[in-house]
């Protein structure tokens, strides 16, 4: 209570000055954790210098360092990866081993706006092959000159990991000499370090800023 009989309570008066203090306070902008797409259809021309290509119409998928938040999806969105091509075949034992690269990637929602673009750096893709399941590619690289599109979140650094890059499969390929498709997923997000600076500063320096 703020008043007890006649006095003004101090404990209440502390209370009600937090709340107002607190609900003054500016609200801090959510972390990009993630960005990518998955179940897209992916192209393969087949041969060192031919290109992996993706262009579809999937839902963009954003999850966000603060586990309280939930995902933010962009249903019906584009997938754009192009120019990203094999620079080396490096497959042996009739195990599929690649080093890709080069390209870029776009991201947009429903609309044609851009939520995410970055240049593909190098990734691996080596197949892998389970008993009584189809094979598939899997692997991940990096990606630079990241600049992220949407508003009131803090986006993903300029320089990261593409990672969970997974290509399913329907038949074994062995190596890159020839043409195939399949369906592949991949994520965008930053390394692993940043992610760790993030979660230990980032409430010191919302504390910071409050406190100015």
């Amino acid at each position: 209570m703020l008043f007890c009989g006649d006095r003004l309570n101090p404990r209440g008066f502390v209370a009600v000055l937090a709340i107002v203090w607190l609900m003054a306070l500016p609200a801090r902008a959510k972390t990009i954790e993630s960005i990518g797409g998955s179940d897209m259809c992916t192209e393969f021309a087949g041969g060192v210098g031919s290109p992996m290509s993706i262009d579809v119409t999937t839902d963009i998928i954003v999850s966000y360092v603060e586990l309280h938040e939930p995902q933010t999806v962009y249903e019906d969105g584009h997938f754009l990866l192009e120019n990203f091509c094999l620079l080396e075949d490096q497959s042996q034992a009739d195990v599929a081993k690649g080093l890709f690269g080069g390209g870029s990637v776009k991201l947009e929602d429903e609309h044609g706006n851009l939520l995410f673009e970055a240049d593909v750096g190098q990734v691996i893709l080596s197949e892998v092959n389970l008993p009584g399941k189809d094979p598939y590619l899997a692997g991940g690289g990096t990606y630079s000159g990241g600049v992220t599109h949407i508003g009131g979140v803090t986006g993903l650094p300029a320089a990261g990991t593409i990672a969970d890059f997974v290509f399913d499969l329907s038949i074994d390929i062995k190596h890159f000499s020839l043409p195939f498709t399949g369906s592949s997923s991949m994520d965008f997000l930053p390394e692993p370090a940043y992610l760790v600076i993030v979660a230990l500063f980032a409430p010191l320096l919302f504390v910071r800023r409050r406190r100015r």
